[in-house]
């Protein structure tokens, strides 16, 4: 049986810690995500990220935009550890990491994989947006004739 997901708050916003899919998930939100890769810095025992008050998010905004709203918008969260944090999720974390490693492994293989799938499939379906816009002109009498 799964348990209940440990909560953190950010910023006066709350998020299910996820250890599993190694992200934060806001609690009403779940489209709302903070990837503990790629968005936290980890220093000693200490988390910490750039958080978007205005937008409910973790702000991955540039350096001219960060200066322009920190301090306002933009304030830096320190968070305790993920071991602190979810003391259970850690322990299996530390104890599953190679099986854990391998499924984030074969998920990027399929992703590599389905890159040249879905950009032929965007590529086709762009294509017929322009034929259909060209024919379309042509009903209309726009297109120039050669």
């Amino acid at each position: 049986m799964g348990r209940a997901l440990p909560i953190v708050d950010i910023a006066g916003q709350q998020y299910f810690i996820d250890l599993r899919l190694y992200e934060f998930r806001h609690v009403e939100n779940f489209m709302n995500r903070v990837f503990i890769h790629d968005d936290l810095q980890e220093k000693g025992d200490k988390l910490y990220l750039l958080y978007d008050k205005f937008h409910r998010c973790v702000f991955r905004g540039g350096q001219a935009e960060l200066e322009q709203r920190k301090d306002k918008e933009i304030v830096l969260v320190e968070l305790p550890s993920l071991e602190k944090l979810d003391p259970i999720g850690f322990e299996w974390l530390c104890a599953n990491q190679e099986e854990h490693q391998r499924s984030l492994d074969t998920l990027l293989q399929w992703a590599q994989r389905m890159m040249p799938v879905l950009e032929e499939a965007r590529r086709a379906k762009q294509e017929a947006r322009t034929v259909k816009l060209q024919k379309k002109k042509l009903r209309s009498g726009k297109a120039r004739r050669l």
